[in-house]
């Protein structure tokens, strides 16, 4: 682990407890974002809480499924933009970044794609970037253009894309989406590229070779850990992919355990917080989604995101803020002020409540209940204990 980075975590285990101050986003200062993945279903059904929370703490949204090709051209050159549409539309008008996610990926493809041959696939990947980009001028910020397409051992993923087109496909996709939207911010998105090794190593060359061509833009990690196993060189790697002269983000970033203590959790997001915002080109971060519940399919039983399932903020939420703001010099002063809208339980399920730092009324799970400085309430919620984190920080857990 760099100095730097060392000396950052430090530094946030004398910071006062922040979360209620400010909207989560707002610890992201010099133009980062805070992103979240979600979905027009869920943005509909979820409830007002949801949406409460969504619209108050992030600042960038990913659309998790309905911009994918199966389901946005699941039949050759018939697209079905409701969904995709929504969520750029619902970001957008609230003056976020829209993140397009995914253009070319082997997964979460049509079938009608695998059964085509030689040009006739990239004559449809190109009219399949061309026409979605170019819907989106003006409204998507960044595309993933390609997903994954390295294997662990750092050879090209097999694939219709790759069997048709060897590996020139991925030049190919990405001239295309040049041509298509010159404003937008192209990517090149994959997982375990925070990890040293053949992949990273891969990923390092194919990026270095289309920023020589003027294709690319940024880097994608995608960031899916598992607790206590954040690369101690993670700073380094996301300085390594800066220099190819690319910005880097976190583009899926969750981080799993089976346990609902969730201390060496909110380490981790506060590392890998750190890792980024202590990189100029580290432009930002985009969490999973919301809630635990809203977590991978592959993360079945695990705890992953920044708020439980009932809305409760988490530890990982005040250690992400904490470490955006002792990164980066910001305080939340420059977004949304007190509110993180978190839920008391009552005997007739939950109501949305505000934290506002006021000296009376008890703090839920999670909150702050005491700490050097700290002037707000000290008496947690039934069944709850406030507990000694370190001197300027107590906790009801």
């Amino acid at each position: 682990m760099s100095s730097s980075v060392s000396s950052l975590l430090c530094i946030l285990a004398l910071l006062p407890h922040v979360l209620a101050l400010n909207a989560l986003d707002s610890y992201f200062t010099g133009g980062r974002y805070l992103g979240f993945f979600t979905n027009q279903a869920r943005m509909t059904s979820a409830g007002s809480t949801y949406v409460s929370i969504a619209q108050t703490n992030f600042n960038a949204a990913t659309e998790s499924n309905a911009c994918k090709w199966e389901v946005i051209e699941p039949s050759q050159n018939s697209f079905q933009w409701d969904a995709c549409d929504y969520t750029a539309n619902w970001i957008t008008s609230r003056g976020g970044k829209f993140r397009g996610h995914t253009l070319v990926w082997h997964s979460q493809l049509a079938p009608w794609v695998n059964n085509l041959k030689g040009t006739a696939v990239d004559s449809a990947m190109k009219n399949h970037i061309t026409t979605i980009m170019k819907r989106y001028v003006g409204k998507a910020y960044h595309w993933d253009v390609v997903n994954e397409a390295l294997n662990d051992d750092g050879s090209l993923r097999n694939s219709v894309f790759s069997q048709q087109l060897g590996s020139d496909f991925i030049t190919k996709a990405f001239t295309y989406a040049r041509a298509a939207d010159p404003n937008a911010k192209l990517y090149y998105n994959d997982y375990n590229l925070e990890f040293s090794g053949a992949k990273q190593d891969a990923a390092v060359k194919l990026v270095t070779d289309l920023k020589s061509k003027g294709l690319i833009d940024g880097v994608g990690l995608q960031g899916h850990f598992d607790v206590g196993k954040i690369p101690s060189n993670l700073q380094s790697t996301v300085q390594r992919f800066a220099n190819t002269g690319v910005e880097v983000a976190f583009t899926e970033l969750d981080i799993g355990t089976f346990t609902q203590d969730f201390t060496q959790q909110a380490k981790d997001y506060a590392a890998v917080t750190t890792a980024c915002v202590t990189v100029p080109n580290c432009v930002g971060i985009t969490v999973g989604g919301i809630r635990d519940n809203e977590s991978p399919s592959w993360r079945v039983g695990q705890y992953t995101l920044l708020f439980s399932e009932t809305y409760q903020p988490k530890p990982d939420a005040t250690a992400l803020a904490n470490a955006a703001a002792a990164g980066t010099g910001g305080s939340g002063s420059s977004g949304t002020s007190t509110v993180i809208p978190t839920s008391t339980s009552t005997a007739g399920g939950s109501t949305p409540t505000t934290g506002t730092g006021s000296s009376t009324g008890t703090v839920a799970q999670w909150g702050q209940c005491g700490g050097i400085g700290y002037t707000g309430p000290t008496a947690c919620a039934s069944s709850f204990k406030c507990t000694v984190i370190n001197p300027y920080y107590s906790q009801c857990l």
